[in-house]
């Protein structure tokens, strides 16, 4: 793509997010963009936000956290996305749902790094990872995308589409979190009182922390680290949730504690 199209996708991306009027993907976005491409148009998108947001990126999300979703977009690892501080609440929050096109809710495990990852595609054990990260709670990701045909686009569409970041809401660090197998921890979605979702670590691709140290190698071939402070949502612990009307959600992650959004 050129410079003039680069441009033109980053601001009617823009553009959709502050009207709430998603657009359509090129249909031909995959052929005439890399995905080294894709994520220069991330970055010039996610700076286009923060001119209008303020705050900062303080992290990253992941998404295309099983099997069948990598395969489907040909990828070897999770797409990231920002995770902005002005899109970043506490447990128990009440967002409008209006704010929100596509408005995915998904439970997911977050952490924070207490040392830094430097750029490298090695894959790091589990243990390396784990001794990395500082603190483990519940969250929950509202995903949401610029895109009207963002069930059925191209990687390199999501990736430009801030990797369908929306709003991450994050419950209060479980000081016992090393002592939890978070693959097989059981998550409890409900809305308005009614189990919706269930699901568990293991839905992640097996592991929060494999999709991680997937998700941090592809970072690396890129040339790019995560830092000591920097948090990441792992991916979701249950079949995203599509949520037209809104409501109180509840995300249920037993010994790692719960989290809860209202969106009306």
């Amino acid at each position: 793509m050129n410079d003039a199209e680069v441009r033109s996708l980053v601001e009617s991306l823009v553009r959709a997010g502050e009207r709430r009027v998603p657009i359509v993907a090129p249909a031909d976005l995959a052929s005439r963009c890399t995905r080294a491409e894709a994520q220069a148009l991330q970055r010039v998108h996610q700076e286009r936000v923060l001119e209008r947001l303020g705050g900062e990126v303080i992290g990253i999300k992941l998404g295309g956290t099983t099997e069948a979703a990598l395969q489907t977009l040909g990828l070897r690892a999770p797409f990231v996305g920002p995770i902005f501080s002005a899109r970043t609440h506490a447990s128990r929050a009440v967002l409008s749902r209006s704010d929100f096109m596509a408005c995915i809710v998904e439970a997911e495990i977050g952490v924070r790094l207490g040392r830094d990852l430097e750029a490298d595609p090695r894959v790091r054990s589990r243990e390396e990872l784990t001794a990395a990260i500082d603190v483990a709670f519940p969250a929950i990701e509202v995903a949401d995308s610029r895109l009207a045909n963002w069930s059925s686009t191209c990687a390199e569409a999501i990736v430009a589409d801030l990797g369908y970041a929306g709003a991450w809401v994050r419950g209060a660090p479980c000081p016992t979190w090393r002592a939890i197998d978070f693959v097989a921890l059981a998550v409890t979605l409900t809305q308005d009182g009614e189990v919706v979702r269930t699901g568990a670590g293991s839905v992640a691709l097996g592991d929060p922390l494999r999709a991680l140290a997937l998700a941090v190698a592809e970072l690396g071939l890129q040339g790019r680290a995560l830092r000591a402070g920097d948090v990441v949502s792992t991916g979701s612990c249950t079949v995203p949730l599509p949520s037209p009307g809104g409501g109180r959600f509840v995300a249920d992650f037993g010994a790692l504690g719960s989290v809860v959004v209202e969106l009306r």
